[in-house]
């Protein structure tokens, strides 16, 4: 439940920063050119990012551990990943693009970021403000949501692995 409810939150953050980028373009109009020049990776700056990249990516894998308790396992699983692969994408994308609409290139942050994407797009308001740190804490809660159900999904993992010999047996004990 805990899991679902911060994948639930963590789209709601992204379409709220696609959606109030979209509406702040309209007034101020883009922050940082977007072409195919600026896009181009440069390999020397872009190298800070490569953790947030990988931290994206962490525990991709681990779904195959619930195997046992799929129908179709063969089915499933691919068809889970490119259906959830293709929406993370689209969703990052569509982010990013949104963020580098209303923050100069130069002034992102990687630890700051949302939170300055989302008072820029809502702030200024009691109620703007209080959606931002609403927004915020939902954040921090999807940070801890993936946490746990990567760390859940090791656990499986490290279980099933012991079932089949491949761990000491101590690994496959359920509470």
């Amino acid at each position: 439940m805990g899991s679902q409810l911060g994948a639930v939150l963590k789209v709601i953050i992204f379409l709220t920063i696609i959606a109030g980028a979209i509406n702040y373009t309209q007034d101020h109009g883009m922050a940082n050119p977007i072409t195919w020049t600026t896009l181009k990776p440069d390999w020397g700056s872009s190298l800070q990012y490569i953790p947030a990249i990988i931290y994206g990516m962490l525990g991709f894998e681990l779904v195959s551990a619930g195997s046992d308790e799929m129908n179709d396992p063969a089915r499933d699983v691919p068809r889970a990943i490119f259906i959830s692969g293709g929406i993370i994408i689209l969703l990052y994308l569509f982010g990013t693009i949104a963020v580098l609409a209303a923050i100069p290139a130069g002034d992102i942050n990687l630890v700051e970021i949302l939170v300055d994407t989302l008072a820029l797009f809502l702030g200024g308001t009691a109620a703007g403000d209080m959606l931002v740190v609403v927004l915020g804490v939902a954040a921090l809660y999807t940070f801890f949501s993936n946490g746990v159900t990567w760390a859940l999904g090791c656990n499986r993992a490290a279980a099933e692995a012991a079932l089949e010999g491949e761990l000491p047996r101590i690994f496959a004990i359920e509470s």
